[in-house]
């Protein structure tokens, strides 16, 4: 997704362009996309395991000699024990990262009697480094792009995260109908991953509560933890919930957020952006989040959705039966406004830009 979307960028600038990139399943659509291209072509290489194998990746940058490499999830080569093998690539080297891996700053009194404590600050110290052989960073999170900035070394340009493919032209009505949920709730929406810092638990525990509209239906989507199947299953069983305990397609995701009335986004000790805020924008639908970090700001600044105290069960069982006397509509001008920020097209300018700089 994010080759295609710098590919998009690069192709105004340059008259071919040439991919190399590993001959993996993965990649199969891709390669068979880009085969017969006009200006790409496509340079696969060999490789034996598919899964995250960072030294064949790294014995590659230096045999393809290219003009520039482009390293994507940096955050997985951010370690000094990887930087060494990358020392001589010749060409320009840009990095993309696109969400926050850091956690909070630790007080000097937690790194003194906190092993935990000592390890995340040292990591988020080599995270922002950035070694001498990086030309270009780019970032998705405004977080990031402020504490690379600080560290001095390289400037970062803020990328906008784009939801690739059009907004559906679909009604809520058909996308209910088409999902078979029920027309007669208001759903909100939680999706992805069942990490504790998604806050699926405090979502649960407000639906627990039984303090809620009867019409407030919890809609859990995506693989989930088992610690939380039984709970969301006895919801199910009073008909206030539903589970839909399997990955999604980018096709099904669409059209979930489609169905929702609220994105629910109850996010704990989460400090960077969130992809499912554009996706939420890009189907016109408010969130429900906390007031912390890059998240809160934004949809506060930008008028996206609701807001409750972090880590406030109770905070956000109020906002839940606040947002039940709420038009979701009356939040359009704002999602549209987000939306038109976080296109393909300003994301190719600000490549174009980070390039130039």
């Amino acid at each position: 997704m994010w080759l295609e979307l710098f590919i998009g960028a690069l192709q105004a600038r340059f008259e071919q362009i040439v991919i190399t990139l590993p001959d993996v399943e993965s990649y199969a659509g891709f390669i068979e996309k880009y085969r017969t291209h006009n200006q790409v072509s496509l340079r696969p290489y060999p490789i034996v395991d598919e899964v995250r194998n960072r030294a064949q990746a790294l014995k590659f940058f230096h045999d393809v000699k290219a003009d520039c490499t482009l390293v994507t999830y940096w955050d997985h080569m951010a370690k000094p024990q990887w930087w060494s093998k990358m020392e001589g690539v010749e060409g320009e080297v840009w990095a993309v990262c696109f969400l926050s891996p850091l956690a909070a700053d630790s007080s000097l009194w937690s790194r003194l009697f906190s092993r935990k404590a000592r390890k995340r600050h040292a990591n988020k110290k080599i995270f922002i480094e950035t070694p001498p052989f990086l030309t270009k960073m780019f970032c998705l999170d405004p977080l990031l792009v402020e504490y690379f900035n600080a560290a001095g070394r390289l400037r970062c340009q803020l990328l906008p995260d784009p939801w690739l493919g059009e907004s559906l032209n679909l009604s809520k009505e058909e996308a209910r109908r088409q999902l078979g949920l029920p027309d007669d709730k208001t759903i909100y929406l939680h999706l992805g991953g069942h990490y504790t810092r998604k806050g699926l638990g405090d979502a649960v525990e407000v639906w627990e509560s039984g303090e809620l509209p009867p019409s407030a239906y919890l809609l859990r989507a995506g693989v989930t933890r088992d610690s939380y199947l039984q709970r969301l299953q006895d919801l199910e069983a009073r008909g206030v919930a539903g589970l839909i305990n399997r990955f999604l397609t980018d096709e099904e995701l669409n059209l979930y957020l489609c169905a929702a009335d609220w994105i629910l986004l109850p996010y704990r000790d989460h400090l960077g952006s969130s992809g499912l805020l554009c996706g939420a924008a890009a189907m016109g639908r408010p969130v429900i989040c906390s007031f912390a970090g890059v998240l809160g700001t934004t949809v506060k600044e930008n008028g996206l959705g609701l807001l409750f105290r972090h880590k406030s069960v109770p905070d956000l069982k109020r906002v839940v039966q606040e947002s039940m006397e709420l038009d979701p509509d009356s939040f359009q001008a704002g999602l549209q406004a987000y939306r038109n920020e976080h296109s393909e097209a300003n994301f190719h300018r600000c490549v174009r830009a980070g390039a130039d700089a």
